[in-house]
């Protein structure tokens, strides 16, 4: 499956599963951007690059996949609806991953792997 198919495939699960969502109106302007695409974004992000930072993850897709989201704001007005939605994410994958149906679950924690160490003046990896 490339990009553009999983990006697809979350974004038709997300749309389902939005509706049950009851979403509170926030001051301000309206996003362009639809609540499903603003969480299909959200939740892709770790699948396609996972331990980047959140500007280069931004500049690649809007590079790469600006025709799927034509619609996609500036990065600073992105990471403000990013950062105040992530509640909602969390309600949302909770309802996608239904025990009683198959579970759909992203961990967009990072792990550190290697460790550095200075010994004897020297730097070496554990």
């Amino acid at each position: 499956m490339n990009n553009i198919e999983l990006i697809t495939s979350v974004y038709v699960l997300i749309d389902d599963a939005i509706k049950q969502i009851k979403f509170k109106p926030k001051p301000g302007p309206v996003a362009n951007l639809s609540n499903s695409e603003l969480f299909t974004i959200m939740l892709v992000r770790p699948m396609i690059m996972p331990f980047c930072d959140f500007k280069r993850f931004y500049n690649m897709f809007k590079s790469n996949y600006l025709d799927l989201f034509p619609k996609l704001p500036s990065y600073k007005r992105f990471l403000k609806l990013y950062n105040s939605n992530t509640d909602n994410l969390l309600r949302l994958m909770k309802i996608l991953a239904n025990p009683d149906d198959f579970g759909f679950v992203v961990d967009g924690t990072t792990i550190s792997t290697i460790l550095f160490k200075l010994s004897d003046n020297r730097l070496y990896f554990q």
